[in-house]
Formats: structure tokens, sequence, C-alpha cells
């Protein structure tokens, strides 16, 4: 059977910090991965020309792309081309970016050791509570493909390989029936 699985919850109200004036380096990292090497780019572009104001400025605001919202036409080529630029430059620049960046990571990290998660497991229960927590990741995961039609646990796996550049056969082992990741996950999450 091939149920549908999300790996955020688009119908919930995702925490907003408010008083916060740049994403964290880590979130910038990820929305750039999810349009780029996770095919999100086409309908990131389409959706930008149309120009949905607030979602719009806030992608743009974050990925540092504001001048996008001010063009009258968009170039599909040349804002691709820029798209795989920036994303390019993230790579060298944010590497090594970490949650420890975010204002949750405290929170999740008291979490992470009071469950016993390997360094595996709490950088993916770090992704995932972005994904439920950052506005962005939210609006992200739930708007475009293939991020808002994961199909099983393998999608999901694939997803978080590319975001977490980690091999996708180390994150199913955390992603096992009974694992401790699971487990917590599912009572968290679902």
């Amino acid at each position: 059977m091939n149920t549908r699985t999300s790996i955020a919850q688009p119908d919930r109200e995702p925490f907003v910090l408010e008083s916060r004036k740049a994403a964290a380096p880590i979130v910038r990292l990820w929305l750039l991965r999810m349009l780029v090497p996770l095919g999100c780019h086409k309908e990131f572009i389409a959706y930008i020309a149309e120009r949905f104001e607030e979602t719009a400025n806030l992608l743009t605001q974050i990925l540092e792309m504001e001048h996008w919202i001010e063009q009258n036409e968009n170039d599909i080529k040349s804002d691709l081309k820029e798209l795989n630029k920036l994303h390019r430059a993230a790579e060298k620049e944010l590497k090594n970016a970490k949650v420890t960046d975010h204002p949750f990571a405290n929170e999740i990290k008291q979490v992470a050791t009071r469950e016993g998660f390997s360094d595996l497991d709490r950088r993916i229960f770090e992704c995932m509570t972005l994904f439920h927590t950052e506005r962005s990741l939210v609006y992200m995961v739930a708007s475009f493909a293939p991020l808002n039609d994961l199909r099983n646990h393998q999608d999901v796996a694939s997803v978080l390989s590319v975001l977490l550049a980690l091999p996708q056969d180390k994150i199913c082992l955390s992603f096992e029936k009974h694992s401790r990741l699971t487990n917590f996950l599912i009572d968290v999450f679902v």
C-alpha cells in the first residue's frame, strides 16, 4: 500500500520568531538545497513571478533575492542560473552550518540528549523540528513538488539525504521500524 507521507504539516500554524531579522544559515542552506538539487526551482520561479506578496517576500528575503519581487518580467533561464550560483555559493559558505545557529538549538539538544539519540538521529530530529517550526521551511515543503508528495519512508530518506548531505542508507537505518528515533517521531509528530 502506498500512503502519502509528509515531513511537514502545513495545516498547523508554525511558530514564527518575529524578532529575528535573518534566517539561521542552516535554513537558508536547506531552502537552496530544496530549490536546486531537489528540483523545486521551476515551481518556485513561477510562484515568485505571480507575486503572492507575504510568502514570496519572506522566501526571497531569506534567499537574498528581493530583486525578483521588483522585476517586471522573470527570465526562467537567468533565474535558474542565479539560483544555481546562489546554491553553489551557499554550499561553500554554509556547508558547516548547524542547527546550533538556530534559536531552538538548546531545546533540540536537550530532547536529543534525554532521548539518547545518536548523532545521526539528532541531525534528523533537528531537521524534522525545523520543518515544523520554521515558517519558510514549512511553506517550501507544503507547496512545492517533490517535497509535498512524499509517498513512503524511502522518499523521506531521499529528501533528508540531500538536505543533510548524508548517505540515504544511513538515514534509512535511523528510520527502522523500532528505532529510538522512529518511536519518538511517531509519538511527537503523528
